[in-house]
């Protein structure tokens, strides 16, 4: 079984383990979300919680692109889960407003994946909000941290190799604290 995500320009395509495995310019850019109702809370914006929302469902989209998806957990018994989050907010969304997010592979060792997810109004092109977050794999079999295997370790490489000639917001990979 292949998927083809036909919205992403194809780097290159090589076959590994029955599988073809695409490698994709990066980002992944996600699909485009809509504030609902539901998201604003009474200062009329995005309320923190749905922002975590938008981007869990870009980070399981994303997942699918790079095969640490659903395919992942069903076929290899493995996941990855968020160990550390931090978030940014810049600037307000709205109800009814149009967002995507960015995925970026920033750095990843044997059993850890750095991500940066930055949102952006769909419409006005400004970025609102980025979150920095820690993953794990996970051996879903025993539930604790698995070494990610070579295969895997290919597609990150190519992800993070990309994301290297970018330009992102300042404070990227901080350590959040008051400095004095």
């Amino acid at each position: 079984m292949c998927f083809v995500y036909l919205k992403y320009e194809f780097k290159y395509t090589y076959w590994n383990s029955q599988r073809l495995i695409c490698y994709m310019q990066s980002p992944i850019r996600t699909s485009t979300q809509i504030v609902k109702p539901e998201w604003c809370d009474y200062n009329g914006h995005m309320n923190v919680a749905y922002y975590t929302l938008a981007f869990e469902n870009a980070a399981f989209e994303a997942q699918e692109v790079i095969d640490f998806g659903e395919r992942y957990v069903k076929e290899d018994q493995k996941s990855i889960f968020t160990t550390k989050a931090t978030y940014s907010f810049l600037q307000e969304m709205n109800q009814d407003e149009p967002l995507y997010i960015d995925y970026w592979i920033m750095d990843y060792a044997p059993k850890l994946i750095h991500v940066l997810m930055e949102m952006y109004h769909a419409e006005k092109g400004f970025m609102a909000a980025h979150t920095e977050q820690m993953m794990v794999n996970i051996d879903m079999r025993e539930r604790r941290s698995a070494v990610i295997t070579d295969d895997k370790q290919a597609i990150l490489e190519q992800y993070k190799s990309a994301a290297q000639a970018h330009e992102f917001p300042k404070g990227i990979g901080d350590a959040i604290g008051i400095k004095r």
